[in-house]
């Protein structure tokens, strides 16, 4: 390998060919914006280097001895919270390979440094708590902080509502009904690395109260739920989300998609009703990126002009 040189650089326009043929060895390390767009590495590399009004996702290219990956991850312009998009190559058996291992930690490292320049305090990753990936996440410093299972949804009419559930569109009078829902339901734990849920998502009112919110993301691919309800909204649970699959005509046309954290298991046999089947098993993984701290510049000695502050003693 000594003829190789190894490492980090930003796409360039020549990368295009690279991405397109590591789009199939790669994979997803962020549920949503798979599950609703697909993956489009070149596409998003291609929209970042241009600078189109933040959209795209920061890209990577890697080489270590022969190897050569590519890495992306997704983040807004002032969000503290990142996102891993997609990484290539992948074990194509699923299993460890040392030399891809090495690969993958010299990449993972590189993402963390280019999103805490960026301004990112946490990295996050969903991965399948029984891969390689997630042994590798956890040596490059991430930690598990949530378990999570995806349901799927094939393309049908929605259902005949049953009881009543009357949900609406969130308004931005809703944050803090919804805030509050968050600290009731998601664990004091999780909420230290969860990014706060954007308004775009349904909410679930009873006498001025919010007792549920789900959150909707859809793309040309697909529709993305992510319920939270009360716990003693069980009753309810069957109604809110006849109510919700309603008001997303889309979804006679493309999947639905589920994404209940284990804190919230009981939701199972609800999203079951409505024909939800399960579809992946998933650890939520965080790395924390420590943030830059400005250091105040000191003038040099020889610009106090001779003035000497006496230490003990009077001792300069």
């Amino acid at each position: 390998m000594s003829g190789y040189r190894s490492g980090v650089r930003p796409f360039y326009l020549r990368d295009l060919l690279l991405l397109q043929r590591l789009q199939g060895r790669g994979v997803s390390l962020d549920s949503e914006s798979y599950l609703v767009r697909g993956l489009h590495p070149a596409r998003d590399a291609l929209l970042a280097r241009l600078s189109l009004s933040g959209l795209g996702t920061p890209t990577l290219i890697v080489r270590t001895g022969r190897l050569c990956l590519a890495a992306q991850f997704r983040h807004v312009p002032g969000d503290t919270h990142a996102h891993l998009t997609f990484v290539a190559p992948v074990p194509p058996d699923g299993r460890a390979d040392a030399g891809l291992e090495s690969g993958w930690l010299y990449a993972l490292d590189a993402l963390a440094q280019e999103a805490a320049r960026r301004g990112a305090h946490t990295l996050h990753a969903e991965v399948d708590e029984n891969s390689a990936i997630f042994e590798w996440l956890r040596r490059a410093g991430y930690a598990a902080y949530a378990r999570q299972d995806l349901w799927r949804r094939e393309p049908a009419p929605p259902p005949p509502v049953h009881g009543c559930a009357p949900l609406r569109w969130a308004t931005s009078h809703d944050g803090f009904g919804i805030r509050a829902l968050m600290d009731r339901t998601v664990p004091r734990l999780v909420q230290q690395a969860d990014p706060a849920l954007p308004l775009d998502g349904l909410v679930y009112l009873c006498d001025g109260e919010v007792r549920g919110y789900l959150y909707v993301g859809e793309g040309s691919r697909g529709i993305y739920l992510r319920p939270y309800l009360l716990p003693d909204a069980y009753d309810e649970a069957r109604a809110v989300l006849d109510s919700a699959l309603a008001l997303l005509p889309r979804a006679a046309r493309v999947p639905v998609y589920g994404c209940v954290r284990r804190d919230q298991d009981w939701l199972r046999g609800p999203l079951a009703e409505q024909g939800f089947v399960p579809w992946a098993r998933q650890t939520v993984m965080v790395k924390h990126m420590t943030a830059r701290v400005q250091h105040p510049a000191f003038a040099p000695l020889a610009a106090l002009n001779g003035l000497i502050v006496s230490g003990p003693g009077g001792k300069p």
